[in-house]
């Protein structure tokens, strides 16, 4: 038995199917509460979510090189609107580096540390700037 399939059933399929394929990466997400003020590269690779919502909301680790990461945060933060501000390098051989982000009356604090050559460990917080 064959079944037949007319053109407005199969726009509405196609959409569905988009549909799914935009929201599966916030599922792990949506599951634990948080609500990311931008989309995460898509290398990375959460590890630990915040469940006070204080300190740093968001771990993980992206299995690429520092400075890819740092591009692909950047890309990330200017895409859903946040105005880069400044960064400070900690420590000998800058391993760590803070970058602060503002968007509207929030600040995002970012932070990615190198582990290895090929691997970058990151964590992003949000405060209200009173502004």
């Amino acid at each position: 038995m064959r079944m037949m399939v007319g053109r407005s059933e199969m726009s509405v399929m196609v959409l569905v199917l988009v549909v799914a394929c935009i929201l599966s990466p916030l599922a792990g997400a949506a599951g634990s509460g948080l609500s990311r003020p931008f989309t995460l590269p898509v290398a990375a690779k959460s590890a630990e979510i915040s469940q006070d919502g204080k300190g740093w909301i968001e771990s993980g680790v992206m299995a690429v090189p520092f400075v890819q990461t740092e591009g692909s945060f950047k890309a990330a933060l200017v895409q859903s609107g946040w105005k880069y501000l400044h960064a400070v390098a900690l420590g000998k051989g800058n391993v760590h580096t803070l970058y602060t982000w503002r968007r509207g009356g929030n600040e995002l604090t970012l932070m990615l540390r190198r582990i290895d050559v090929n691997r970058t460990a990151f964590s992003w917080g949000l405060a209200k700037t009173g502004k």
